[in-house]
């Protein structure tokens, strides 16, 4: 996923705002982002130190044991904020799985899992995922996410909200 991950940390933030509106939305809407977004947080490391010699999805930041061991200790902690991060960091390696090859039994077995694949066909390589059908989908959940937006801020701007 290319463009996804944060539009999708929105709406599923805009969701739990439209249920939960003693949450502060500034603040369940950061909290969702960066959690949509902190997995990649490895790619710093992967182009600062690593320079690439292994696939990110590698680091133990795509592992879904961590993320899911981070779910538990929301048992301890009952704090929405703390789920949405841990929540949006999991649906960031659920939405790698559909076209990315993500470690779920990882640190058990290395063995790669995704639902489609995407053939090299292009170069450079990145033109090889957005020529795939799968790019229409991450189009879709960013305009999703764009709607939501601009809806919440004209109802904002008119005072209503």
């Amino acid at each position: 996923m290319f463009i996804a991950h944060l539009p999708t940390g929105y709406i599923i933030a805009r969701a739990f705002i439209a249920k939960n509106k003693h949450v502060s939305s500034k603040k369940l809407i950061f909290f969702s982002m960066f959690g949509a977004f902190f997995p990649d947080i490895d790619m710093l490391y992967f182009h600062l130190i690593d320079k690439g010699k292994i696939h990110h999805h590698e680091y133990f930041t795509h592992y879904p044991i961590v993320w899911f061991g981070l779910l538990a200790l929301y048992l301890l902690y009952f704090n929405i904020y703390y789920f949405i991060f841990i929540l949006n960091g999991c649906m960031h390696l659920i939405l790698d799985s559909l076209v990315g090859d993500i470690l779920w039994l990882a640190p058990f077995s290395h063995k790669y899992f995704s639902l489609f694949i995407v053939t090299a066909r292009y170069k450079p390589w990145w033109l090889n995922f957005i020529f795939h059908w799968s790019f229409v989908l991450e189009l879709s959940i960013l305009l999703v996410a764009l709607y939501l937006y601009f809806k919440q801020r004209n109802k904002s701007y008119k005072g209503i909200d």
